[in-house]
């Protein structure tokens, strides 16, 4: 779609530029005038203009040496002088961002500076700013994004200073336009800002004869506190400190919004977030964060989805209130601000991330500031406000729940409508306490005046931004942008819409009061009322109280609650409904007459007054409530129509505050209430759900080793499984699929933990990367559970905490795995790991795209070490990193251990050093760390076996294993004696201290050596289940008590393989830990046996929530043993036999127990 600009001048600008009303050049001067167009982007296939010879193709003249350029044509039509330039054509089809400046220069022309060569701006941009008073011109700009989205917008822009008096218009297709512009004249705005700083004003030379031009000696910019070159001087910061100081003291102020999904300056994408962060003071001593002094702290809520804490000295939160991007500040993750948080995207990919960044950075740190910029340009911090509507009460009662006055420390009760001191409750302070420049622009214009002013702007009926694309949802941009000029005494106030905020309808005349919607008086008809809750990634809770409030005149209220109905779309209890409103003997009731999706409910027939005439104003109210706090209300008003039960709808004709939008629907029997419940509603009221508008899904986790904390991705990842990546094309929007020779150590990470050339931003080519968009970062804090499938078998899960930007990676937990075809996904889990994210919403995280991971390990050969008592691989070539074999024991018939005892199978290297599980050598490694597996056997009291038990482990290709006795007594015996022979069929037949057993290669594994995973990553005796999983589980024993089993979800630490409680109480040898497992044992399963020998078997179908679980024996008289020493004796009376087999002593040491372990036996079997 090609768009043009046509470019507008009045007859009173070239009046002022050439002294002439047409531009013909005025006599007098010198002529020394020169006026021009300056296109930041223009289309290669536009040629430069031959009126200004070594120009580049930027430049389109308007007036040269005091003359009209022939270039510019006259239209009688409207009587404008014109030119037209092309912003978009075949040769450049998108514009993401760009910028068109007018620039009108005055000065000698026997020296005059060609701005149009290479040697003065020529086609650089970062020579307009600063150059203004040495060559001796003014400009205004219009900033335009032009990418066929639905998003494209235009402004009009004063930021760095005022010049001119400009205006755009735009005709769209279905026959609507829309404009913005001043709403003064350019004389009478210059002279206010003239006057507020007259150290600001940059004036045109004035020659000691002839004029140079028609501009001798009049304004042609004042310079804005924003502009970067003239500001600092012009406006110092200093300014500020009184309110400053004040805004110190106060400990209530509330952040809270969302963040858009964006990369930052290098490339790195930052997730869509909602934020809410409270503002304090501190005295620091000198630090990372900086020198001595007063600090602002920016802290994260609970519930906040951005967290970290961020830092800013006071002298930099001064020198950014007039000009945002000063400074730096310190991002950390502990309130005490010992552990930075190297933030990604800080410096270029490929050097070292810093957690100090620029305070207007495009990441979810940087984003926050703005509200609070803002409250300091507005003036809002400090404020209490009271509502627009006089007839609002002063407090809030029963009859009027929205009463009261509105603290504007908190953000989410900011309104246009309560900026620059308006409706202010108490004394105004006389020291500066807002922006003078920015309010000018806000009371005067559709022109941006600050950086703030979109923050600003929010709640007006017209803000500065015009949209750039059609209306009829095709996303072209529009053909055409009219762009005006006029001259300083004009006024074009055709173009200006005026700004009124849209909170609240005032009383039109003749009206003393709102209309009552009264039993008696109300309509049975009347506009259906829509009201959306939904923001990308958030709703409003669905267990939230509502009610409707029905005007009764004199300020006072009648309320029907919204009663909460079965939603068939969400499954639950909700007022996500289609109301219908009735009159019930004088009271109102609102029945559901049928479920809605989740974030909009209906009410269908809106009550109006049966009195009501053409343009008389309506109040209504809506009210949530939560189990705690005040509720949150908005006001919304509406207009009556032509006829009984009907609204007028223009856009003046509606109103709503606390946040909310009333938009019209163009019909006059519908209208919609907006909610924004990021920006409007209180933290506590909202629930989160998976943010879906960049893809349905994440993209696949990334396959790779692990050794110590250094991820090593497999190569050949070339693509991530979703199309929403606008980086990923092609071939790289498929599932990955990869083989790869290693069974150990791996781990999964995120996207940007892939080692492919597309995987990243490139600095030195700037091209984007796949994390430059939307993959899998979740939110910080939650977990990735990644799961590992065969077939559609989970086989194994394991956890990551995204860090503060939602990068992870699975450093806790490594898997195993053997030959096979695996499918590996991820799925974003709320911090502990049981619930799924947005559980409870309709938008729950879905499962990512898949990686295929083909295993195929290379056959090893068992072989007795040189002092025959150990086993490992016969010479082989080099293997990488996490190569190996499965080995599996399978004890003979016949042979058995001292009762109770255990074999350790324990890892060394060559030279016999311990290696732990987790690869670690030497050092502090204790033969506990070393324990791959356990082995023991297990009979009863009359000799007779009680279980099958066998295990299987993965021994590493340049590891030998070793076998200590673990003795009843806990005792160990580090070298029992052990001998070993090879068998004709390549396994290997070894005896330890009484105990025979196979040992076999095999890298097949079947699903119940997966379901010991966790036993032989934390040799602890625990299984990790699903909810809803089925297992079979087998208990044998011979014990004189009747003693009962139960399984645990235990609290887990993945980082140490520790249990570290349940329920939240801490693990220990306490009363209170064991009351707590008694209290959280799984309802579903339990198995009492004893009084003698016994085999019994059970299915279980696990209750309780996903996790790691644990058994636990219960004697007779209430005795409970749980996994480790936090039990009564501290003696360990659970321990592990066999591969997902557990023994439990159910006697104290101190009441005489033998621990020979077999008086409960449990052996647990997938199904």
């Amino acid at each position: 779609m090609t768009t043009n600009l046509t470019f507008h001048m009045s007859s009173g600008f070239l009046q002022e530029v050439t002294g002439s009303l047409t531009g013909t050049g005025g006599t007098g001067t010198q002529n020394g005038s020169w006026a021009y167009l300056w296109n930041e982007t223009p289309p290669s296939d536009v040629a430069a203009s031959g009126l200004l010879p070594g120009a580049a193709n930027n430049w389109t003249p308007l007036v040269l040496n005091g003359s009209i350029s022939s270039n510019v044509t006259f239209n009688s039509t409207n009587s404008d002088y014109e030119v037209t330039v092309a912003l978009t054509d075949a040769s450049l089809g998108t514009v993401s961002s760009s910028s068109i400046y007018l620039i009108v220069q005055s000065e000698n022309p026997a020296a005059h500076t060609d701005l149009t060569q290479s040697s003065a701006i020529g086609s650089t941009i970062g020579q307009i700013l600063p150059n203004t008073q040495n060559w001796n011109y003014g400009y205004a700009a219009f900033e335009v994004t032009l990418t066929n989205g639905s998003a494209d917008l235009g402004d009009l822009t004063a930021i760095p200073g005022f010049a001119w008096n400009t205006a755009v218009n735009i005709d769209y297709d279905d026959s609507t336009s829309q404009h913005r512009g001043l709403g003064t004249s350019a004389q009478s705005l210059t002279n206010t800002l003239s006057t507020n700083n007259p150290s600001a004003v940059l004036k045109y030379p004035t020659s000691g004869g002839t004029p140079y031009s028609a501009l001798d000696g009049v304004t042609s910019m004042v310079n804005s506190p924003s502009n970067s070159t003239f500001g600092p001087g012009d406006y110092p910061t200093s300014a500020w400190s009184s309110y400053l100081t004040a805004v110190e003291g106060m400990s209530n102020i509330t952040l809270s919004g969302t963040t858009n999904g964006e990369p930052d300056a290098n490339g790195v994408w930052h997730n869509a977030q909602y934020y809410s962060y409270t503002v304090s003071t501190q005295t620091l001593a000198s630090g990372a964060w900086g020198a001595a002094g007063t600090y602002f702290v920016f802290s994260p809520n609970a519930s906040s989805q951005t967290q970290g804490y961020v830092v800013m000295s006071e002298a930099t939160l001064q020198s950014n209130l007039y000009a945002a991007g000063q400074g730096t500040m310190s991002i950390w993750e502990d309130s005490a601000f010992t552990q930075a948080y190297d933030v990604p995207g800080s410096a270029p990919f490929g050097q070292p991330q810093t957690n100090v960044i620029g305070t207007s950075v495009n990441n979810q740190w940087g984003n926050l500031l703005t509200p609070f910029f803002t409250g300091f340009t507005a003036g809002y911090w400090g404020t209490t406000s009271q509502s627009a509507n006089t007839m609002m009460p002063t407090t809030s009662a029963a009859t009027n729940l929205g009463g009261g006055t509105i603290d504007l420390n908190q953000t989410l009760n900011w309104s246009p409508a309560y900026a620059f001191d308006v409706h202010r409750v108490g004394t105004i302070p006389t020291y500066q306490h807002n922006d003078f420049w920015t309010q000018q622009f806000f009371n005067n214009s559709n022109i941006y005046g600050s950086a703030f002013s979109d923050n600003l702007s929010v709640g007006l009926t017209t803000g500065p931004l015009i949209p750039l694309s059609q209306p009829d949802g095709s996303k072209l941009n529009v053909s055409n942008i009219d762009l005006y000029v006029y001259g300083a005494s004009e006024t074009a106030t055709t173009y200006f819409t005026p700004v009124a905020s849209s909170v609240y309808l005032s009383l039109p005349g003749g009206q003393s009061d709102y209309l009552p919607v009264t039993t008696v008086s109300a309509t049975t008809t009347g506009p259906q009322l829509i009201v959306s809750g939904q923001t990308a990634g958030l709703f409003p809770e669905s267990t939230l109280s509502v009610q409707l409030g029905l005007y009764q005149g004199n300020g006072q209220f009648s309320y029907a609650t919204l009663q909460p109905a079965s939603n068939s779309n969400t499954g639950q209890t909700d007022y996500w409904q289609n109301y219908n409103l009735t009159n019930n003997g004088g009271v109102w009731t609102a029945t559901s007459g049928g479920s809605n999706d989740e974030g909009t409910f209906i009410i269908t027939t809106l009550p109006m007054s049966t009195t009501g005439t053409t343009g008389q104003v309506y109040w209504y109210q809506l009210v949530f409530t939560d189990s705690g706090g005040p509720p949150k209300v908005y006001n919304f008003y509406a207009t009556q129509g032509s006829s009984v039960g009907t609204i007028d709808i223009d856009a003046t004709d509606f109103a709503a505050d606390g946040g909310a939008t009333l938009a019209p629907t163009g019909q006059a029997n519908y209208m919609k209430l907006s909610l924004n419940p990021a920006t409007s509603m209180p933290v506590g009221m909202l629930d989160f759900a998976y943010n879906s508008q960049f893809s349905a899904m994440p993209a696949a986790p990334v396959a790779g080793t692990l050794s110590g904390s250094t991820f090593t991705p497999f190569d050949g990842q070339d693509s991530i499984g979703i199309t929403g990546n606008k980086y990923a094309t092609g071939s790289e929007t498929a599932a990955p699929d990869i083989t790869i020779d290693v069974g150990s150590s791996l781990a999964f990470g995120w996207t940007g933990t892939n080692n492919d050339s597309s995987t990243n931003y490139n600095p030195s080519t700037k091209v984007f990367g796949w994390t430059s968009a939307y993959t899998n970062k979740i939110v910080a804090n939650d977990i990735a559970m990644v799961t590992i499938y065969d077939g559609a078998t989970a086989i194994a899960h394991l956890q990551a905490e995204a860090d503060l930007d939602g990068q992870w990676t699975t450093s806790a937990d490594t898997q195993q795995l053997g030959n096979g075809t695996y499918t590996v996904a991820m799925q974003e889990y709320l911090p502990g790991g049981t619930t799924i994210f947005g559980t409870g919403t309709s938008a729950v995280a879905p499962i990512s795209a898949v990686l295929t991971l083909n295993v195929s390990l290379t056959q090893l050969t068992l072989q007795e070490t040189s002092s025959g008592d150990a086993l490992q691989f016969a010479p082989h070539g080099d293997l990488r990193d996490g190569a190996g074999n499965w080995l599996h024991f399978d004890p003979v018939a016949g042979t058995q251990l001292p009762q109770g005892a255990q074999l350790l199978l324990y890892a060394t290297t060559a030279d016999g050093t311990l290696v732990g599980r987790d690869g670690t050598i030497g050092g502090g490694v204790s033969l506990a760390d070393a324990t791959l597996a356990r082995l023991g056997s297990m009979r009863s009291d009359g000799g007779m076996e009680l279980l099958k038990l066998g295990q299987t482990l993965f021994l590493p290709d340049d590891q030998q294993l070793h076998f200590a006795l673990l003795n009843p007594d806990g005792t160990i015996t580090s070298r029992p004696d052990v001998h070993i022979t090879p068998q004709n069929n390549g396994s290997m037949l070894v005896t330890g201290a009484g105990l025979s057993f196979s040992v076999t290669v095999g890298n097949n594994l079947d699903h119940q050596d997966y379901f010991a995973s966790e036993q032989r990553s934390s040799n602890l005796p625990v299984v990790y289940l699903t909810q809803g999983e089925s297992i079979h589980v087998e208990a044998a024993g011979s014990a004189k008590n009747a003693n009962t089993i139960h399984f645990v979800r235990f609290d887990y630490d993945h980082d140490s393989d520790t249990i570290v409680g349940v329920g939240g109480v801490a693990y220990g040898n306490t009363d209170a830990f064991r009351a707590a497992v008694q209290a959280n044992w799984d309802p579903s399963f339990a198995v009492q046996n004893g009084n003698g020998t016994f085999h019994v078997s059970q299915d279980w179908k696990v209750g309780g929530k996903q996790g790691f679980y644990a058994p636990v024996l219960v004697t007779p008289d209430g005795e409970i043993f749980v996994p480790g020493t936090a039990n009564k004796d501290g003696r360990v009376h659970v321990q592990t036999f066999g591969e997902n087999v557990f023994a439990f002593e159910d006697v104290r040491a101190d009441h005489g127990g033998d621990f020979d372990y077999n008086d409960m036996v449990v052996k647990l079997s997938v199904l």
